[in-house]
């Protein structure tokens, strides 16, 4: 081969790896993620979801598991309408999460979000379950759940209800118990405090909280806990009993994981279902759940869409009773 012909391959060849590794995705042109990474969250600072999203951000880099720094960022506004446009205008974007709970995964189904499937988002993992209790002050006449729905049946939209928004977690829990007992609340919201601060204050004659927010009221006896709302006991207060053990056939579930924008490319959600199976397992995880009494409830990829799938129908259905659903009506 002549000198100017090897030249020429050589030219071709080099021209060639150069396209390649300028038009190859992060994780095949070098290591993934290798930038920071924004974690959203929907609501204000120091609220049970900001408190969850920047401990994970956190853990997930002191661990080794994601070297660039995760920078969370809240973007409040129309029950995590906001936060969800913003999500949805990144489409693609591998360097992007959020947080999500009940309320984010509402506003999809109420169709206040540009995204109007709740599918249609990258599912991540979910994480954890928080425990809910319904509690009412420690002064309250009602000293069981029997006593407060009795009263709430004989006297309609009477009893009052802390809940932060439509669709939320306590509007649906409130949804479900009058649907299995004929009880009539009158659910009442606060823009400028949250549920268990209403009842503190009384405000309300009941309300409904995570163990974060209730579980330090309930030791010093501020607050007197009738039922956890979960499928099963807490073991956090595991003398409370089931709605269900007390003869109300309601439950709800709040689950918090992580999700990102739609189409996500496939070498990022392959990255974070790795770290996240891997996150759950350390320590550093473990202590923080326990610490802040919630139950680890691990799913990945795979799991957490097929779990999403049945709950948003579940979810469905609440907002098409509250009339608030965005969807068909079912």
């Amino acid at each position: 081969m002549s000198k100017k012909k090897l030249l020429l391959s050589m030219v071709v060849v080099y021209s060639l790896v150069a396209l390649a590794q300028a038009t190859a995705p992060p994780a095949m042109a070098g290591e993934y993620p290798d930038k920071g990474i924004e974690l959203v969250i929907h609501t204000a600072a120091g609220g049970a979801a900001d408190v969850f999203g920047r401990s994970i951000a956190l853990l997930l880099n002191n661990e080794g598991l994601v070297k660039p720094k995760i920078t969370v960022t809240n973007r409040i506004g129309g029950s995590a309408t906001v936060a969800n446009n913003y999500l949805a205008s990144k489409k693609g974007d591998p360097y992007l999460l959020m947080g999500w709970t009940t309320a984010p995964l509402v506003a999809v189904l109420r169709g206040t979000s540009t995204v109007k499937d709740p599918m249609e988002m990258t599912w991540l993992c979910n994480l954890t379950q928080d425990p809910n209790m319904l509690v009412v002050r420690a002064d309250s006449q009602f000293k069981t759940l029997a006593e407060l729905i009795d009263y709430a049946k004989k006297n309609p939209e009477k009893v009052t209800v802390a809940i932060p928004s439509l669709g939320g977690s306590e509007h649906v829990m409130v949804n479900r118990i009058e649907k299995a007992t004929g009880a009539k609340f009158n659910p009442t919201s606060f823009s400028t405090m949250n549920s268990i601060v209403a009842l503190l204050g009384g405000h309300v004659d009941f309300a409904f909280g995570n163990m974060q927010e209730t579980g330090e009221s309930l030791r010093a006896k501020k607050f007197r806990a009738l039922a956890t709302v979960g499928e099963k006991r807490t073991q956090f207060f595991p003398d409370v009993p089931t709605m269900k053990e007390q003869g109300v056939n309601a439950s709800f579930t709040q689950h918090r994981g992580i999700w990102a924008p739609p189409e996500m490319p496939d070498y990022a959600v392959k990255f974070w279902d790795s770290a996240f199976a891997k996150l759950v397992e350390t320590k550093g995880f473990k202590d923080y759940v326990k610490s802040v009494e919630m139950e680890p409830t691990f799913m990945g990829v795979e799991a957490v869409r097929k779990f999403i799938a049945q709950y948003s129908k579940e979810l469905s259905i609440d907002l098409n009773e509250l009339d608030i659903y965005g969807g068909k009506k079912k």
